[in-house]
């Protein structure tokens, strides 16, 4: 799995490619999943939080409104090995 220290280094590269509002999203999305993994027994926050961080990754190359929101990620994972080292 990634550290939340590579995943926020990738969500920085992706965000120097393609900047927007959806990096900062990004940001509040991992704090807030983190924040809510930890009341959850069971739940490891550390991964949730690196989820976070990279559940819009897929925007670093420009997908909008191309395809639907959900096939972007999709496609974002099957293209490198976020999949990989998330599980």
């Amino acid at each position: 799995m990634l550290t939340p220290e590579e995943a926020r280094r990738e969500l920085d590269l992706a965000a120097e490619k393609m900047p927007g509002p959806w990096v900062r999203h990004s940001i509040s999305v991992a704090e807030n999943a983190g924040l809510i993994a930890v009341k959850i027994n069971g739940m490891d926050s550390e991964r949730a939080y690196v989820m976070g961080l990279l559940h819009d990754i897929g925007r670093r190359e420009g997908f909008k409104a191309v395809m639907p929101y959900p096939c972007r990620g999709l496609l974002e994972i099957k293209n490198t090995n976020y999949l990989a080292v998330l599980f």
